[in-house]
């Protein structure tokens, strides 16, 4: 692979600083809004119970199998590494089932208006972690293969349809505002994985038709004939020829 690592730094860089502004801004808006229409507590247990599951519940099943496999891409047998990330999932729903149980019955309880809620949004962010694993291979291969502006991109499509799905629900139903977070949480996890899935089916196909036709000026096919993708099966464990 000869993309300009440095290059590439740089943009991530810059991207990153404008995305977390955006993030920031955004995040600013939604608390004043949750505030203003459904009060503090629910604010308390979204930020501080729901998130810090969701977080912690990532942290632990993903970050050891994701830096090991993201040290490992310099050997190239993308056949074991697809595999070893793979683990991160039943590693994650172990972890997840352990967490929940903590979360609803070990920690401090909520306020009992609040409570059928909250039991459905811990298991929603167990969820939505686990759906959001699947896209660990893709995420594991954009940022190996230097595609800066796509992480950047649909992590912000990301953040954006979970909160115009959030507000939309509590703007209907304010006491809803619990079951709105966890139906944002997930269906905004599944909107990224479509989104990724998406983009390397287009792009795996339009690699193809480059390599054989060679007469595309995209810089997004620019020194990667070593991409060792030729389909979105190949994402899956068990698909591609060890080496």
């Amino acid at each position: 692979m000869g993309s300009n690592v440095l290059k590439s730094s740089i943009e991530k860089a810059t991207f990153t600083i404008i995305f977390q502004v955006l993030f920031r801004c955004i995040s600013f808006i939604l608390n004043a809004y949750i505030i203003r229409t459904v009060g503090q507590d629910v604010l308390g247990i979204m930020n501080v119970r729901l998130l810090l599951l969701e977080s912690t519940i990532l942290f632990l099943s993903q970050e050891p199998i994701f830096k090991a496999c993201l040290a490992d891409t310099k050997s190239q047998n993308w056949a074991q590494i697809v595999n070893q990330v793979w683990l991160s999932i039943p590693l994650c729903i172990c972890i997840s089932t352990v967490l929940v149980y903590v979360w609803i019955n070990l920690l401090s309880t909520v306020e009992h208006a609040h409570l059928p809620q909250y039991k459905i949004g811990c298991y929603a962010m167990a969820v939505s972690c686990i759906i959001e694993q699947v896209t660990q291979v893709m995420v594991l291969v954009s940022q190996s293969y230097c595609f800066v502006k796509l992480k950047v991109m649909l992590d912000t499509i990301y953040i954006i349809s979970r909160t115009i799905i959030f507000v939309y629900f509590v703007h209907n139903n304010p006491s809803f505002a619990l079951n709105a977070f966890s139906i944002a949480q997930v269906s905004s996890s599944i909107v990224l994985l479509l989104l990724y899935v998406g983009f390397f089916t287009w792009y795996i196909s339009a690699l193809t038709e480059f390599k054989r036709k060679g007469n595309s000026k995209a810089a997004i096919f620019s020194d990667m004939l070593d991409f060792p993708f030729t389909s979105v099966k190949d994402f899956l464990p068990g698909v591609m020829a060890n080496q």
